[in-house]
């Protein structure tokens, strides 16, 4: 829902009231998400995907649907620059 809200348009407008909550839900949005690896230790990336920030970091470092830890440094780092972080489970959901 607040994925597709574009902030830069919305500053000249008299939406500009609204850009300081949009930009919080985003950020509750990105940090509720959890990764966990699966057994062969890849995390899966639909729930970061569906975030504002994690599509858009997802798709500018070019990262995948299904990555191992390492392969998630950038995007982590990404992230931490921008003041956000994510929770990182190291051990797969036991069934």
């Amino acid at each position: 829902p607040i994925k597709n809200l574009d902030i830069e348009t919305m500053q000249r407008t008299s939406a500009v009231i609204l850009v300081p909550r949009i930009l919080e839900l985003r950020k509750k949005e990105i940090e509720s998400v959890v990764l966990q690896p699966n057994k062969e230790g890849e995390y899966d990336l639909r729930e970061i995907r569906g975030t504002y920030y994690g599509s858009m970091l997802v798709n500018r470092l070019d990262i995948g649907w299904q990555e191992k830890r390492e392969a998630l440094e950038p995007l982590l780092s990404a992230l931490d620059d921008l003041g956000l972080e994510v929770k990182i489970l190291s051990k797969p959901k036991k069934k």
